[in-house]
């Protein structure tokens, strides 16, 4: 079977990152001498990564972010966020010193019935308990 009909099946089954890598897969192959399985699995890896990407691209998306921004790029002069406490969590500072990390989060839009509420926001309350046994608190 020649490689045009081998890419137009791939278009066909809508295997686009098979079709993508299909070439480099094949020639790495090839060169390597590695079996048709190894082949073949490289190919559904590479189907499994542009999928993946695919689905990604597609959620943020429908999350309308405003502007993707990295943490170097976000203006923290302009926004009420703690800057160092930010750039803790992103090094993952607080793993080390095994302390626990409680995120709030305020819903200011309308809920699922249509009512508008003015945020929820929940603590976490301090114990000696495991994680498990402690108790969320309403402010």
């Amino acid at each position: 079977m020649e490689r045009h009909d081998i890419v137009d099946m791939m278009r066909q089954l809508q295997l686009s990152g098979m079709r993508l890598a299909y070439d480099d897969v094949m020639r790495s192959g090839i060169q390597h001498k590695r079996s048709a399985a190894e082949i073949l699995g490289d190919l559904l890896k590479a189907e499994i990564i542009e999928k993946t990407a695919r689905s990604i691209r597609y959620q943020m998306s429908a999350a309308k972010f405003q502007v993707m921004k990295t943490l170097e790029e976000f203006n923290f002069d302009a926004s009420p966020l703690n800057e160092e406490l930010v750039r803790s969590l992103h090094g993952g500072s607080f793993l080390d010193q095994t302390r626990n990390a409680v995120f709030v989060a305020l819903n200011l839009g309308r809920n699922r019935h249509g009512k508008n509420t003015p945020g929820n926001r929940y603590r976490c309350q301090h114990s000696k308990d495991p994680p498990s046994r402690q108790i969320l608190q309403r402010r």
